[in-house]
């Protein structure tokens, strides 16, 4: 009967039934809560984790979103004491992406990692790093402190909990995530324990090291910092040696004049320690565009044969970028002939297309007329389903999104009604669209769009509004449109925002 009746709550809620039974109860939450009761009594821990995470699951789903703050509170609670790790991770993202985020600043915010018991602690560090933005400084500071504790002695820490996960990778991974809430002070605590670390030949341990280094905000560095950085020299593991070189390549123009040699011969590690590409100088980037047009060639061979090379740096989307800051020395055919290969791993497009729109007004007239029908060809005629395969990468509206930054009006308002209805992706596209042709008379959709159900799309309405008004297209109706779409009340942490607005 319980499963009976808690489908059926479903199904009317997918029905929009607004009709109600007068005295009735739920008799899901009932059971589930009697089950959970009777485990505890029962001293069976791991069928109390089971039937009261059950229980917090539902609890969460069901609640509504406005007078429900203390119940959905007590749920995301429940939910980590019983240590369900991806559901907290699962709850806690949901609500800071579509409301209401107010239960989760009031669940992380009573969080106190010295009580975390052997169950919950993943839990807890899960939380705290999915809504590290929501904290107030305070508490931040207090878990910094207290992780940076457990760094310089895991082993009693894991032992108190009894870990059954990477202490050290956990604490690094939640202490990265927690510096976007964190004061100066606990800032430099944690420069000051990165600047002591001993020389470092671990990969796993240098990997999460590298990834707290690349969160600290620059102008936490100060010169003995640098001085201690740069006299590591070589001797810890690539990982960390190549955040340090970022570090230092930014404060210091001595490394980053070193790391010209490095880039000219296609050192992608060096390029991205190197900081701002427009300061490359021509002989640079025209090595630069050479290496990578040798590798997008080989990438193209690869394709052709139906092979595909996973890696973290698309050299073809970074081709586009250098081509696009360097035009006396920039070298298209590669990316172009990419771009028109049709080919199962249509991943491999999405980089160079998401460069072209965020780079559209760089690019040379001669090479945009060359590259439109490219881009409407993705539009019209995108890499199909392969019956083996399965579904490819949809490229069709990051291809939209190009064309209309190299080009604004090349979609007409019926191929762009087609996106309005689509996927997540095609909406943002949309938005991406329709600002872009700075027509104050599309004011109309965008307000349509910002009551978008994704945050992705509400961002970009944001986005496009702000940058309207940036260049002079405004009214009081673009004003009160942005003001409107800014005033999310809960729906949304600063994070979630900032994420997708990076994209």
């Amino acid at each position: 009967m319980g499963l009976q009746e808690f489908w059926e709550s479903v199904y009317k809620k997918w029905a929009k039934d607004t009709s109600w039974t007068f005295g009735a109860s739920d008799k899901t939450w009932l059971r589930l809560r009697a089950a959970s009761l009777i485990a505890g009594i029962s001293a069976d821990h791991n069928a109390w984790r089971s039937t009261a995470g059950i229980l917090a699951e539902r609890m969460v789903m069901t609640a509504d979103a406005g007078p429900d703050r203390e119940y959905v509170t007590n749920a995301l609670s429940l939910l980590r004491q019983t240590g369900d790790q991806k559901s907290v991770e699962l709850a806690v993202r949901h609500l800071l992406r579509n409301g209401p985020a107010g239960p989760v600043i009031d669940d992380v915010n009573v969080i106190d990692l010295e009580r975390s018991t052997s169950t919950s602690v993943r839990a807890d560090l899960a939380a705290l790093q999915s809504a590290a933005d929501v904290l107030v400084a305070d508490r931040s500071d207090r878990h910094i402190a207290f992780l940076l504790e457990v760094l310089r002695d895991p082993t009693s820490f894991g032992e108190r909990v009894k870990a059954t996960f990477w202490v050290s990778r956990a604490v690094l991974e939640t202490m990265s995530d927690l510096l976007l809430s964190a004061s100066k002070e606990s800032v430099r605590d944690i420069v000051d324990h990165v600047i002591s670390l001993p020389q470092m030949d671990d990969q796993l341990m240098a990997h999460h090291y590298a990834g707290l280094i690349r969160e600290i905000p620059e102008d936490a560095w100060i010169g003995s910092d640098l001085v201690a950085l740069e006299q590591r020299g070589e001797t810890d593991n690539f990982e960390l040696a190549e955040a340090i070189s970022e570090v230092l390549a930014k404060c210091d123009p001595s490394v980053r004049d070193a790391l010209r040699t490095r880039i000219a011969d296609g050192d992608i590690a060096s390029l991205q320690a190197f900081g701002d590409v427009r300061d490359l100088g021509q002989e640079t980037a025209a090595g630069l565009i050479a290496n990578l047009a040798s590798k997008v060639a080989n990438d193209i061979e690869e394709l052709g044969r139906g092979q595909y090379s996973h890696r973290s740096v698309n050299y073809a989307g970074v081709l586009v970028l250098i081509n696009a800051c360097y035009p006396d020395q920039a070298d298209w055919d590669p990316v172009l002939e990419l771009l028109m290969l049709k080919s199962l791993y249509s991943q491999q497009l999405t980089a160079p297309l998401e460069s072209f729109r965020k780079l559209g007004g760089l690019i040379p007239e001669p090479v945009v007329m060359r590259i439109i029908p490219v881009l409407r060809s993705l539009v019209i005629n995108p890499p199909s389903q392969d019956p083996f395969f399965g579904p490819v990468v949809d490229v069709v509206g990051a291809a939209a999104a190009a064309l209309a930054a190299v080009r604004p009006n090349e979609l007409g308002d019926s191929e762009l009604a087609h996106f309005l209805t689509g996927s997540e992706d095609r909406r943002v596209a949309a938005v991406r669209v329709i600002a872009a042709r700075e027509r104050p008379a599309d004011l109309t959709a965008l307000a349509v769009l910002s009551k978008d159900p994704s945050v992705d799309v509400r961002a970009q309405v944001a986005f496009g509004l702000a940058q309207w008004i940036g260049k002079g297209i405004t009214d009081q109706r673009v004003l009160d449109l942005l003001t409107h779409v800014l005033d999310d009340g809960e729906r949304s942490s600063q994070k979630q925002w900032r994420d997708h607005l990076n994209r």
